[in-house]
């Protein structure tokens, strides 16, 4: 505990003793409440990580920011398909569907 105070300390900034007051105020008892909650999601973010690590995936940025990508991505997501039978203005989304690779391959089953 001394050396995580001695960090804190060393931080240089005064928020990290600010919240642990306000955590202790009944006043604060529902915005607690909401940051514990987050400690529950932290357990899914570090098993979803060591996964990620072990599988790295390549997505081009611009999909990020592509809706069309998005939904082949959601729709495959789904149905292990990201076009329908018949598609029609997605040739940007298929460029950068085709970019994604998983472990350095291209996604070949739904999970993926």
């Amino acid at each position: 505990m001394i050396v995580l105070t001695r960090e804190l300390v060393e931080f240089g900034d005064s928020w990290p003793f600010e919240l642990r007051m306000k955590c202790g105020h009944t006043s604060f008892a529902s915005e607690r409440a909401a940051l514990e909650s987050l400690f529950e999601d932290v357990d899914v973010l570090v098993t979803a990580r060591a996964e990620f690590l072990q599988a790295p995936v390549t997505f081009p940025e611009a999909g990020l920011k592509d809706q069309k990508t998005i939904e082949a991505v959601a729709h495959a997501a789904e149905t292990g398909k990201p076009f329908g039978f018949i598609s029609f203005g997605v040739s940007v989304a298929k460029e950068h569907v085709t970019a994604i690779r998983i472990q350095g391959r291209s996604p070949s089953r739904r999970e993926d």
